[in-house]
């Protein structure tokens, strides 16, 4: 589906070609997400040609908040500007960008990697299209599954309801339960990211292991956490008890002065 798509858009077009020339481009990873995609788009009945329009819509909201962003140096939290989406059309973007942008393929590429490692008790946090479980679902084996989220579309919950334990709810601790904790592009929604990430040690078993992401200069509509400092994200870190066991820098390439968005990703352990 994805390329018949890209076929109808020189835009977007131009950026899927980007990615498959980039040394991060994943064909595997690619192909799991365009049968993804289009189940997902079967599910809810969306029409072909409103695909592209919902995608380019989301779009033009974020290049709006970064232009607030740059003149007020304040997220649309902050300005009364961060009327929400539709949830369908928001997940709509989150797969689409992990195919059409760089920095968002080099992270859900870090999980695909890694799943092969994971096993025993999991816990995802923060669902969203539910493209991260379907992931982890196909790669790792020997596992248990929680997985959490406020909010959680009925093609989430029927994909997966034979697969994994669904919880739509906030999550709230389990002591020493967990061997994995997978909280990707999660913590910049968060008002208190330290508070979460202290339950998250909380419900780590001895030697677990927290695979996260961080933000920065990213205006989202729906972020209320800007990770502008690593320094004190490190120390924090340290206090509750975490190590950082690897990181890597993921830049945003916009083509804006003085702006240098990044997305960081993180293997934590407890200590």
């Amino acid at each position: 589906m994805l390329t018949e798509l890209f076929d109808q858009d020189r835009r977007l077009r131009i950026e899927y070609k980007k990615l498959i020339n980039s040394n991060y481009f994943n064909i595997e990873l690619l192909e799991k997400i365009d049968n993804y995609f289009n189940d997902f788009i079967d599910y809810n009945n969306i029409p072909f040609n409103d695909i592209i329009k919902r995608y380019n819509n989301f779009l033009i909201r974020y290049s709006s908040d970064i232009e607030n962003f740059l003149s007020s140096g304040k997220y649309p939290y902050l300005l009364d500007k961060n009327k929400s989406v539709q949830r369908i059309d928001y997940h709509i973007s989150l797969i689409l960008s992990t195919v059409l942008t760089i920095p968002r393929h080099r992270i859900i590429n870090n999980l695909y990697n890694y799943c092969k490692n994971i096993k025993g008790n999991i816990l995802i946090i923060g669902l969203g299209s539910g493209l991260e479980l379907e992931i982890l679902n196909s790669l790792s084996s020997y596992k248990r599954i929680d997985a959490y989220d406020i909010s959680i579309s009925n093609f989430v919950k029927d994909r997966f309801k034979n697969k994994s334990n669904i919880v739509e709810s906030e999550f709230n601790g389990n002591e020493e339960f967990y061997d994995f904790i997978i909280a990707i592009e999660l913590l910049e929604h968060l008002s208190n990211p330290y508070q979460f990430l202290s339950m998250c040690y909380q419900s780590l078993k001895k030697e677990g292991i927290i695979l996260t992401t961080t933000a920065m200069d990213i205006p989202q509509f729906d972020h209320l956490y800007n990770f502008d400092n690593e320094n004190y994200f490190e120390k924090k870190i340290k206090n509750i008890g975490l190590s950082i066991s690897y990181s890597e820098e993921i830049k945003h390439q916009l083509l804006k002065k003085n702006f240098h968005p990044k997305n960081t990703w993180y293997i934590l352990n407890k200590l």
